[in-house]
């Protein structure tokens, strides 16, 4: 019967002195950009021209391999730039100079410019028909102007086009077409004009083909009979009939597409779009919807950059421009193997415990097939899916360990970054859990006299690291009884803000004890249970 009271005892009485309220590409090149961009590949020299558009100052100069080889200064808002192979001559619209100046590709200087007034701010530019054309723009007015290679003979030929500012194409045999849609309107007029004559002729006009929004980037294809554009909608590449503006092909990017390029002997496109997840750069064997290649040139920000991309000669590397969203400057991106279908890899993460204690650290494993070599990236996952990367690491015989210390249960996956030769993949998700650190301390309270029994009070205190306020601690107390343990009291208490938890056990009976607290657990940390402490109660 005393057995049954000193349950009773612990029981009620420990119900009623419960605690007191307490009180995340192949080689890349920062450029001195933090808007704008584009491209010019001088083929015999072998140097990529990457300029800033307005409000920039200079061109820099990079050979194929993304580095920088020379940066030309002096060059006011350098936007757009045409290449005259033949006399090795970089034109330049120079936006905030009111000028287009001419670089000399093999000294890498520049040799001359002239001034384009009464046509402010150039900024597209090319060489069609034998002559310059660049479109000018100020505020919501624009015009498009004709000149000869040396500045002279500046006219308006073409009327009626330049009401907004227009982005300019030029192909064809002998690059006798001349295109351009307006680059701020949605949506917007396209035109083709064949300017090889003394006076342009019309080939092609439409209005919103597609239903498209305003131009980003637009190019012929080398003989001139489709002309690709990339534009915020519809969310492919367009290639459209020279000839009539019809669709002839669509290259699916997603939203939103941003540049396009395609190879020298017209054989593969690449289209760019603008995202903040996955994958922003795809190459097409033309005619197929299904990429041969797929990059991610920019990180998880929104990092493309309009008419950013361009192939080198012979088609080995793809260069990309996009922002790096830690700096805010543009990055210049070498991609490898752009049309070379890679080969398949598997991808498994393997972990080296179900659950870790709270500061502790595990290992994660990444097992590759496929290819021995690489880099790897580790993300955590999160709610819908969205990661967020943890590390980068090599390969090294196809396998590659990761060190973590997950501050809670935390989910993770490994993705293969696309080589060369070979594809990306992934693995499947693995969770660790981590589970809270549980100790508990006891001390003598003394004796009080309950229903005229004497009574045997021990202090227990429990700690949760890291705190969990207001969740369920729960405490478990056993008696010794001969060679056997027998649980004597079980009750739940709240944790407190500082990750204690205060109480007391009552008993009639001395003897020796022990208690253990225990941690059911929740999305974030995984259930967990202390050691025993044994105390006696006198």
């Amino acid at each position: 019967m005393q057995h049954r009271v000193a349950i009773f005892l612990l029981c009620v009485i420990v119900l009623l002195v419960g605690p007191a309220a307490s009180a995340q590409a192949d080689t890349a090149t920062q450029l001195p950009f933090t808007h704008g961009g584009y491209l010019a590949v001088d083929p015999s020299g072998g140097h990529v021209f990457v300029s800033g558009g307005p409000g920039n100052s200079s061109i820099v100069v990079l050979n194929y391999s993304g580095a920088i080889v020379k940066t030309i200064t002096g060059e006011g808002g350098a936007s757009q730039m045409a290449l005259d192979a033949a006399t090795h001559t970089l034109h330049v619209a120079l936006h905030d100079a009111t000028a287009i100046s001419e670089i000399n590709t093999q000294t890498l200087t520049e040799t001359k410019r002239f001034s384009t007034a009464p046509f402010p701010d150039p900024t597209s530019l090319v060489i069609a028909g034998g002559k310059l054309w660049f479109s000018c723009a100020e505020g919501n007015s624009g015009c498009l102007v004709s000149a000869n290679l040396d500045g002279t003979g500046m006219a308006t030929p073409i009327s009626g086009a330049g009401n907004l500012p227009l982005f300019l194409a030029a192909g064809g045999t002998n690059k006798h077409l001349l295109a351009f849609g307006y680059s701020e309107d949605s949506p917007p007029n396209l035109y083709v004009y064949d300017v090889s004559g003394s006076t342009p002729s019309l080939v092609s006009n439409a209005f919103a083909p597609n239903n498209s929004s305003d131009v980003a980037d637009m190019t012929f294809d080398p003989t001139g009979a489709n002309l690709l554009l990339a534009t915020g909608a519809p969310y492919f590449i367009q290639s459209l009939t020279t000839s009539t503006l019809t669709p002839s092909a669509e290259y699916p990017t997603g939203p939103y597409p941003v540049a396009v390029a395609v190879t020298a002997d017209g054989k593969f496109v690449a289209g760019a779009k603008n995202t903040n997840a996955g994958p922003d750069t795809f190459v097409y064997p033309v005619g197929d919807t299904t990429p041969v290649r797929t990059f991610q040139a920019g990180d998880d920000s929104l990092s493309g950059v309009a008419h950013g991309l361009a192939f080198s000669p012979d088609a080995s590397r793809l260069f990309a421009l996009a922002f790096d969203s830690a700096t805010g400057h543009l990055v210049f991106h070498v991609l490898l193997g752009p049309t070379i279908r890679p080969a398949s890899t598997t991808t498994s993460l393997g972990r080296s415990a179900r659950s870790v204690r709270y500061g502790r650290s595990a290992s994660l494993t990444t097992h590759v097939g496929g290819t021995a070599t690489g880099k790897v990236d580790l993300y955590a996952v999160g709610l819908g899916g969205a990661k967020k990367l943890v590390a980068t690491s090599t390969l090294r015989s196809g396998t590659v360990t990761f060190t973590v210390e997950p501050r809670q249960t935390t989910t993770y996956s490994a993705e293969l970054e696309e080589g060369s030769t070979y594809a990306s993949s992934s693995s499947k998700d693995v969770t660790i859990g981590v589970t809270p650190n549980l100790s508990v301390a006891t001390s003598p309270g003394g004796h009080l006299r309950v229903r005229g029994h004497r009574v045997s009070r021990t202090r227990l205190t429990a700690r949760v690291r890291p705190a969990r306020p207001n969740e369920a601690l729960t405490f478990f107390v056993q008696r010794r009884a001969g060679r056997h343990w027998r649980t004597v009291a079980t009750n739940q208490f709240p944790i407190e803000s500082g990750g204690r938890v205060h109480a007391f056990f009552f008993t009639t009976k001395t003897g020796l004890c022990r208690v253990r607290v225990a941690y059911g657990g929740d999305t974030s940390f995984a259930g967990s249970k202390s050691s025993w402490k044994q105390f006696r109660a006198r």
